[in-house]
């Protein structure tokens, strides 16, 4: 890191000293002068009116340099790599009011100290890792779905769902519904039946802070209809859909609040609706297991 210091000088005459205070275990007033009159050259302090305070704030010492109207810190976690850092300040200063001009004084903090653990030239600690990041995120998501093991071959359906996170953490609850597919029984038209799912789901998981990417389980709660006359009730049969599932997903950022997401997730029925056709030889249940995957548009608010 590099730093310039523009130093302006006062005009009037200051008192001749440079003072140094700082905590026990730090070098003493008498090492920090010696230190700054190498950098001088060995020519004297005699003119120099520049007061040195050290201060300690946990692991972080800060020395505060005033020279009659400016004033400057430093911090470090070393009180030696800290009087270094003050020496070649204070000598610069030195030099810029003995000659009564104005002066830049260029600094390399890095030749120093150590990489681990080098001065800033900065009264306040400075991060890189921008604003924090809110705490509490909502949204709404909207998923076209297709999926095996519900509904009769290739099911497709639509999905929309609120989420709130805090964190790393999230809930959601969403609704989806199933377009119904029909199962042949019979040759003839009255041997098709008509199958369709809908369901709520109730899902909490994890969803990382660096990447695009999510992980829940869930639990989904809904009703199975059928309907044909090949069925052993004609007109409609009914049954329940309880299921614990678990998936992953991931987004595509479009704009800041929106992103392309895609899903895949399964899921295991605890309970399922079961069919029987007219002549009784037959049963249509959903599959023990079932796969969904899943595209769609997400809007959150931070």
């Amino acid at each position: 890191m590099r730093a310039t210091l523009l130093v302006l000088l006062a005009s009037g005459t200051a008192a001749a000293d440079v003072t140094w205070t700082a905590p026990a275990g730090c070098p003493d007033a008498a090492a920090v002068r010696a230190k700054v009159e190498r950098r001088l050259d060995g020519r004297s302090l005699a003119d120099v009116a520049i007061d040195v305070s050290v201060t300690r704030a946990g692991s972080k010492l800060t020395a505060t340099i005033e020279s009659g109207v400016n004033e400057r810190t430093l911090t470090a976690a070393k009180c030696s790599e800290l009087a270094d850092a003050v020496a070649l300040i204070v000598a610069q200063l030195a030099q810029a009011q003995q000659q009564r001009v104005e002066v830049v004084v260029p600094v390399e903090v890095t030749a120093l100290v150590a990489p681990v653990a080098r001065p800033e030239l900065v009264s306040q600690p400075v991060t890189a890792e921008g604003p924090p990041r809110a705490a509490w995120t909502a949204g709404v998501r909207a998923l076209a779905l297709s999926g095996i093991g519900m509904t009769p071959e290739v099911g497709v359906g639509a999905d929309v769902s609120t989420f709130l996170q805090r964190d790393t953490h999230f809930v959601e609850i969403g609704y989806a519904k199933w377009v119904p597919r029909p199962m042949q029984i019979l040759a003839s038209e009255s041997g098709t039946v008509q199958f369709d799912l809908q369901l709520v789901a109730l899902r909490g998981g994890w969803a990382s802070t660096k990447m695009p990417l999510r992980g829940w389980v869930g639990l989904e709660v809904g009703r199975m209809h059928g309907e044909g006359p090949a069925l052993r009730a004609p007109e409609s049969g009914v049954g329940r859909w309880i299921a614990i599932s678990s998936g992953f997903g991931v987004g595509w950022p479009i704009s800041p609040r929106t992103r392309l997401v895609g899903t895949f997730e399964v899921a295991v029925p605890v309970e399922r609706a079961t069919f029987q056709f007219m002549d009784g030889s037959e049963v249509r249940e959903p599959a023990p297991i079932s796969a969904r995957s899943a595209l769609g548009v997400e809007v959150a608010w931070r």
